[in-house]
């Protein structure tokens, strides 16, 4: 499949559920207040409750099992082509950086990844610029939830039965099918 050229369909998706509702509140006025341009739907995965903000959309996924389960019912609901996930208790601390973002933005639009890690650390494993490296398989933490997913490889990718722990922890191996896993080389979000 050829890569997607310009802005990335995408949304910013914030993984919760409702026994973590205080959470939310402060997340989005935190979110609100430093991305107060974010350019796409902001979603957040609950259960049954919904968060009021017109600019929020809950996507519900019902009872909860576990977290992968819930997680892949509330993707199967979207259509988003890239899904950049959160969880609901990183508070953003910081304005997010218009231009920093444009780069980030750019490059998931032009290369079109499986996957996109937002922490530095561990590095990427091969450096393809200053900015993005590759992530080969095997490596710990290839599979962060903190980052830019294709929605359809997180979904093949997330097992029922599985903690948001067990999931990094064992996707790693699952993610060895994927060629396209890369990692930041500096913070795009401050929290």
């Amino acid at each position: 499949m050829s890569a997607v050229v310009g802005k990335p369909d995408m949304a910013i998706v914030v993984l919760s559920c409702d026994k973590y509702s205080d959470l939310w509140r402060p997340f989005f006025e935190l979110f609100f207040r430093f991305w107060p341009d974010c350019p796409y739907p902001v979603l957040l995965f609950a259960n049954q409750d919904t968060y009021d903000d017109t600019r929020v959309t809950t996507v519900h996924s019902g009872t909860d099992p576990d977290w992968s389960t819930s997680i892949k019912r509330c993707l199967a609901q979207i259509q988003q082509r890239h899904v950049c996930l959160f969880f609901d208790d990183v508070f953003l601390d910081r304005p997010v950086r218009a231009q920093h973002m444009q780069r980030l933005i750019d490059w998931v639009g032009t290369q079109d990844p499986d996957y996109l890690r937002f922490r530095r650390f561990p590095k990427p494993d091969q450096r393809l610029n200053d900015h993005f490296g590759l992530c080969i398989e095997g490596r710990p933490y290839r599979t962060s939830v903190f980052g830019i997913w294709k929605r359809e490889v997180l979904m093949d990718l997330l097992h029922e039965g599985e903690s948001a722990w067990d999931f990094e922890h064992r996707s790693v191996a699952r993610s060895a099918q994927y060629s396209k896993f890369h990692g930041v080389y500096e913070e795009y979000f401050s929290y």
